[in-house]
Order: C-alpha cells, then structure tokens, then sequence
C-alpha cells in the first residue's frame, strides 16, 4: 500500500508575450490554357472533335505556400447554347473520356 505525502514548492508563473504579425501578400495571377496534345504543345484556340487536348492552370505567387486552388464547376461550350459539364461542384471530372481528374502539384 502506498502512503499520501503531500509536497509543495514554491513556482513562478509569467504572461506568456503575444505578438501580432501582420503582411500584406499580393494574390496570385492564375491563368488557364487548352494545349494542343500535352503539356509542351501550342495553345489551342479552336478544337476539333477527337482532338486531344492538354487543360493546363497555372498561378505565379511571390509567396510559397500561403494559397491553394481546386478547380471545379466547370463546362465546355459548343457556341449554340449547350453545354456539357466536365468538372462538379467538387472538382470531380464527371466524364473520363473527356477529361480526367486533374492532378495537383503535391
């Protein structure tokens, strides 16, 4: 069996010291382009059907990991009026042979 001993000791406890840091980052300046083939190949500006064609977005920051992006919601457009979803409201690709899910930079 154990006994109960009571021990005590004199402590000092301090505020901790906060500090607010604060800077302005410029946002990042995103672009997307359709590539003809892959990801090497000339912008394309009008496509075929059958064409395969490489979707590619980019963002130039000044800052290293501070933003991140999910593309979603997206659709292609014939010019007539209709349209066909590509990507859901959760950046899912909703027809494989049309567009793939897409892969981010890890």
């Amino acid at each position: 069996m154990e006994a109960d001993k009571t021990v005590s000791t004199q402590i000092e406890v301090s505020e901790i010291t906060t500090a607010f840091a604060t800077q302005i980052v410029p946002m990042p300046v995103c672009r997307y382009e359709i590539l003809d083939g892959g990801p090497s190949g000339q912008p394309v500006q009008f496509g075929t059907i059958g064409q395969p064609v490489y979707h590619k977005w980019t963002c130039d920051s000044e800052t290293v990991d501070t933003f991140c992006a999910v593309v979603h919601s997206c659709f292609v457009d014939d010019g007539n009026g209709d349209k066909v979803e590509l990507l859901n409201a959760d950046g899912c690709a909703l027809d494989k042979f049309l567009l793939n899910n897409l892969e981010y930079p890890t």
